[in-house]
C-alpha cells in the first residue's frame, strides 16, 4: 500500500520561531520625516532603522557588510589582474600596494562589527 503524505503542522516551538507579529506605530509627520532621513543616511529601510534602534543594534551594520563584500570582490579582481599582468614589476608593486591598503581597510571595518 502506498502511504499518502499528510499536511502536518510543525511542532509548537518550531511554529513560534517562524511566526511574525505585525503592529502599527503612530508617528507625526515630522517624526516620520526625521526617521526617514536617518534611514536614508544609514542606507537602510525605515523598518530596519526602527527595528535596530528598538533592539539596540548597530544600524550601520548592513552598510559595513556591503562594504566588506565590495572589498573582498575588489581583492579578488586584483588577484586576477596580478595573474594576468603581474609580470611587469611596476604593475606588480602598485597592485601589492593597493592590496595592502584594502586589507588594512578590511581589518578596520571588522573591528567595528
Amino acid at each position: 500500500m502506498e502511504e499518502t503524505k499528510k499536511n502536518r503542522t510543525p511542532p509548537k516551538k518550531q511554529k513560534q520561531a517562524y511566526t511574525r507579529n505585525n503592529f502599527s506605530i503612530r508617528f507625526s509627520d515630522l517624526e516620520r520625516e526625521k526617521l526617514q532621513e536617518n534611514a536614508d543616511k544609514a542606507g537602510i529601510f525605515l523598518s530596519q532603522l526602527i527595528r535596530t534602534r528598538a533592539l539596540k543594534q548597530d544600524e550601520t551594520l548592513p552598510r559595513k557588510r556591503e562594504t566588506l563584500s565590495d572589498i573582498n570582490r575588489t581583492l579578488n579582481l586584483l588577484k586576477a589582474i596580478y595573474k594576468a599582468y603581474g609580470s611587469d614589476s611596476e604593475t606588480a608593486f602598485e597592485l601589492r600596494k593597493v592590496r595592502e591598503e584594502l586589507l588594512q581597510l578590511q581589518e578596520m571595518l571588522k573591528q567595528y562589527m
